[in-house]
């Protein structure tokens, strides 16, 4: 089964400090043949928003709702329990 994580810190926008840890976390997820992909998040303003409705798209520049809750980057891990995947 493949679950996303998502990587959250107050730091300021851009790569987070503690790289090390996550490269690290990474590198090991790698080897078990369990880390698939993750990647970082721009700052939501410099993003856009896509809304598919009534067959129309609409996209309009900048932040939508909950972006907040999106964090700073992604991890997708394969796992056979969302517990395998907190144990990491």
């Amino acid at each position: 089964m493949k679950y996303i994580a998502f990587y959250k810190s107050d730091a300021p926008p851009g790569p987070p400090a503690d790289m090390k840890g996550m490269d690290e976390l990474v590198t090991r997820q790698s080897a078990a043949g369990k880390f698939i992909m993750g990647g970082g998040f721009l700052p939501a303003e410099q993003g856009l928003r896509v809304r598919y409705a009534s067959g129309d798209y609409t996209v309009k520049d900048g932040a939508g709702p909950a972006t907040d809750s999106l964090g700073n980057g992604f991890g997708i891990l394969n796992a056979d329990s969302k517990e395998e995947v907190l144990k990491q």
